[in-house]
């Protein structure tokens, strides 16, 4: 994971975006729809509902996630007058409940503010707070970093990394698995940049479980080689969990596979759909995975064959096996993908597209048919090539929530998403279905 900023490639220029008039019929159905040679039939847009949530101005790079007892944690950084970064957060015990005072994990001058690669709240069945976010030990790498809290976050433990190397290499991009009591988490490790032999210079999945005090134990790597700095994505799934990652295979094709646990032991990992994007550089553009029972969804950016595209693949055998990829965009997308899979079979999907040199966070809805949504424009994140970094898509309860960092009032912002119900209405609509509340 040592490929400079200046190596790794970026979307600047536009790709020849090939029109998709006809919607394939997927494997699976969770409505029941047919293909025909008539018009392709939609769902309604998704509406936006913004909320208010108590980042202030001047807070970025939004993590959220969904806690063992259902709480959903909204974490975030501000950087401070002295240059250091400050790591807080609120949380919400339901939908419906008011949001708790700010908390601080901690603040210092080696916390990493990344756009890409966020800080994030963990909340383990016994009421452990984990807190994971991005240090720098110097200007050539980064580590995971982690504490614990035993007291609701009054106090936090000495921060650690779960990786035992002492390399001055990339790690980050994390996923949590909470399997029952088990808990887990999953990083892209570069350790192996440091060898001397650049035959062996890969980056890995890598893992470590916890023990039942809130330390990380030894490490395992899931997949020796991978692509260097895309975030990786996890879901439940019956019996374990599935990771999903963008994988660096021979000849520099850097397409999304997917590794599954089942009863403790890992699989080997599979392919979720061969787009064979050759690709000599880290795109910085991970996928997101979702699952409602057996069903999974996977959702991921592609620029393979100079064509810009955000997918979707679905599986009805807990990640076993992949339907044909559905397109989802219909500009010129710059990806970092969200996706929640809703118990009704609906899936929200998540993405950045330009429009001209601005950068707008766009959803819509599809199912494992293939019909979907008119798209919702959620916000507009600003000009440059990561503006708006990585908005994050989630469940919590009934809720579709969605958080980004906003380019007009400086500051995170949190949306509930609408679903969408089923109903054929005249291709083309125009949608403006973005209101604040």
């Amino acid at each position: 994971m040592t490929t400079s900023a200046s190596s790794r490639v970026f979307f600047a220029s536009a790709y020849t975006i090939t029109a998709r008039a006809a919607v394939a019929c997927g494997i699976f159905a969770l409505a029941t729809l047919a293909c025909n040679d008539g018009p392709a039939p939609v769902m309604p847009a998704p509406t936006v509902t913004v909320i208010d949530n108590p980042a202030p101005v001047g807070s970025a790079q939004p993590g959220v996630t969904i806690g063992s007892s259902g709480a959903l944690y909204l974490s975030w950084q501000e950087r401070q007058a002295d240059s250091s970064v400050a790591l807080h957060y609120v949380f919400r015990t339901d939908n419906n409940a008011p949001w708790s005072e700010v908390h601080d994990v901690q603040t210092g001058k080696n916390i990493v503010a990344s756009g890409v690669d966020v800080p994030t709240i963990h909340e383990q069945p016994n009421g452990r707070l984990i807190a994971v976010w991005r240090g720098s030990h110097d200007a050539k790498g980064y580590d995971v970093v982690l504490a614990h809290s035993d007291d609701k976050g009054k106090t936090w433990s000495t921060a650690h990394s779960p990786h035992r190397d002492s390399t001055t290499t990339e790690h980050g991009f994390t996923s949590w698995l909470q399997m029952g009591d088990t808990s887990a988490l999953v990083w892209v490790d570069g350790r192996h940049h440091a060898d001397a032999d650049k035959a062996t210079q890969n980056s890995a999945l890598t893992l470590a479980m916890f023990d039942p005090s809130g330390e990380p134990e030894v490490e395992q790597v899931l997949d020796p080689k991978i692509c260097d700095c895309c975030h990786t994505s996890s879901a439940l799934v019956p019996g374990g969990a599935v990771v999903v990652y963008r994988d660096r295979h021979d000849g520099e094709i850097r397409d999304i596979s997917a590794i599954r646990v089942s009863n403790g032991a890992w699989r080997e990992p599979i392919s979720v759909h061969n787009d064979n994007w050759h690709i000599t550089g880290c795109p910085v553009n991970g996928p997101a995975v979702s699952a409602q029972n057996e069903n999974v969804a996977v959702a991921w950016f592609t620029a393979a064959h100079d064509s810009a595209r955000v997918r979707v693949a679905y599986s009805t055998d807990t990640a076993n096996t992949f339907s044909a990829p559905i397109e989802i965009n219909e500009g010129f997308p710059d990806g970092r993908v969200g996706i929640v899979m809703a118990p009704t079979g609906e899936t929200v999907v998540s993405w950045i597209e330009r429009k001209g040199a601005i950068a707008v966070l766009r959803v819509r809805t599809v199912n494992s048919s293939g019909v979907k949504s008119l798209i919702s424009d959620v916000a507009e994140l600003g000009e440059g090539k990561r503006a708006g970094g990585a908005p994050k898509l989630i469940l919590s309860g009934s809720k579709v929530i969605v958080v980004w960092t906003d380019a007009t009032t400086n500051r995170v912002k949190l949306a509930e998403v609408e679903l969408a119900s089923i109903k054929e209405i005249k291709v083309g609509q125009i949608s403006a279905n973005t209101r604040v509340r």
